[in-house]
């Protein structure tokens, strides 16, 4: 444990000193990693990846990971690389773009961090940004930004200076990505909170934005007319969900609107927007009498697959109820949500424990449920993936001429295809001698537990050797 005892015994001056050399103390370290990932790079140069001898799909390949004029890689260096610094291969195969983006075009920044005057997360910034660029304009923007990149502007300021030299770099570059901005557009759903709360995110034409956010006003008047007391805000939110059934909407407005026919006044106003040349926006007309119906038949379909304890059913419990894609829930939140506007049907969960193993290579997918369910996450160390889209790989690879029932829960475990490719071809070898929990061995000798719980380095005593096996397509 961290000794506290030279921190408690110093005075207010004394301990602003001390936090000031652990800051530069913190910033020499991680120029070091930066210096020493630069290295890395070099000795994994994607010009030494040996072609000779038999080559098979999804083999290891060179790989550029910065910009233009940057060297290339030997692609499985950066999951080497993660597991050392304890993040994900996506974060440092990004680490090591940065890294090649500033050394090889970004010069002058990079001189200045090597000698400790920008800080390694605004290099990386600059990086990230210039990455889409030519050489000679990051090399505009590197003779720019350099002079100010030392802390002398707040974040926010040097932000808008960086995107303006960006822009002025290459102005062609800049106008082709603003129309093509103005055509991204999207509606995309967020993860939610810790309460069962979503954000969704909506990238529109401005009309449509517009006319978007007219109905949730409207919709929103209507619900605190029908005693809904909610806040502004909470009503606005409830009004999305009227909107995503239009039937059901249409019947709620239909009925405001009875009850609050158009003053004078409002009338008016629609007959002089009637009169001469048309407006430039249209303006919607009344809405027509609806049918009656039912509108919880409109309701869209959705499959949830939520992991629930065995209590929280039998005894109706309190309890958590895990909501994949969406996170931990309270079964009071799953209730509210699916009883009164839901129809829902329960399917029965699967018997891991009974799940008959097959001969052949392929993994079925009552199989291929299971292993989602003991192991949600990619089992490579300090894996990130928590989709259904993983592959499926056989911890001791398949071989036709081998025993029955290869292909069973405890030797498949889901992965990116990244790390699926890496186990094979990357010299890395796995055991699993619980289903779930996975035992890696790296090509430099480390060893690395993966569980429910995540990774960790597997350090002290001995590990037995996992046994080589020879690189297959498995």
């Amino acid at each position: 444990m961290f000794d506290t005892t030279a921190i408690t015994d110093l005075d207010g001056e004394g301990v602003l000193v001390f936090v000031a050399e652990q800051a530069r103390a913190r910033l020499e370290t991680e120029v070091s990693i930066y210096l020493a990932v630069a290295h890395f790079a070099d000795v994994n140069n994607g010009d030494a990846v040996d072609s000779r001898g038999q080559v098979l799909p999804g083999m290891e390949q060179a790989k550029r990971l910065g910009g233009p004029g940057t060297p290339r890689v030997r692609e499985f260096a950066a999951a080497r690389l993660a597991v050392q610094l304890g993040v994900s291969s996506t974060a440092a195969r990004y680490l090591m773009a940065d890294v090649l983006d500033l050394r090889h075009r970004l010069p002058i920044l990079w001189g200045r961090m090597a000698a400790g005057e920008v800080a390694t997360w605004l290099a990386s910034k600059v990086a990230k940004a210039t990455r889409h660029l030519s050489v000679e304009a990051a090399g505009f923007v590197d003779a720019a930004l350099a002079p100010v990149a030392d802390g002398r502007l707040p974040f926010s300021r040097f932000q808008t200076v960086l995107e303006a030299k960006v822009i002025e770099a290459d102005l062609q570059a800049a106008a082709k990505a603003e129309a093509e901005a103005a055509r991204s557009r999207f509606a995309r759903v967020g993860r939610s909170n810790e309460h069962g709360v979503r954000s969704m995110y909506i990238r529109a034409l401005g009309r449509d934005i517009t006319w978007f956010d007219a109905a949730v006003a409207r919709v929103a008047d209507a619900l605190q007319h029908f005693g809904d007391n909610g806040t502004e805000d909470v009503r606005r939110s409830r009004a999305v969900g009227v909107l995503a059934n239009p039937l059901e909407a249409m019947q709620l407005l239909q009925d405001h609107a009875d009850a609050h026919p158009p003053c004078e006044e409002e009338l008016d106003e629609l007959d002089a927007v009637g009169e001469g040349e048309p407006p430039e926006a249209e303006v919607p007309t009344a809405f027509a009498q609806p049918p009656r119906f039912d509108p919880s038949v409109f309701r869209p379909k959705a499959v949830l697959y939520l992991h629930i304890a065995a209590d929280t059913v039998t005894r109706n419990e309190d309890g958590v109820v895990r909501w994949e894609g969406e996170g931990p829930v309270t079964a009071q939140h799953l209730r509210d949500f699916l009883g009164p506007r839901c129809r829902f049907s329960v399917r029965p969960v699967l018997d891991l424990a009974n799940l008959a193993p097959v001969d052949g290579y392929e993994t079925p997918g009552r199989l291929r449920e299971g292993v989602h369910l003991v192991s949600p996450a990619d089992v490579f160390p300090f894996g990130t993936n928590t989709s259904r889209g993983k592959d499926v790989d056989h911890t001791d690879p398949y071989t036709g001429t081998g025993q029955p029932g290869q292909t069973r829960i405890g030797n498949l475990a889901p992965m990116s295809r990244f790390h699926h490719r890496v186990k094979t071809f990357g010299h890395w070898q796995a055991r699993q001698p619980f289903p779930g929990i996975m035992l890696w061995q790296s090509p430099g000798g480390e060893y690395f537990l993966v569980d429910n719980t995540g990774t960790r380095r597997v350090r002290g005593p001995a590990v037995d050797a996992i046994p080589a096996t020879a690189p297959t397509a498995c």
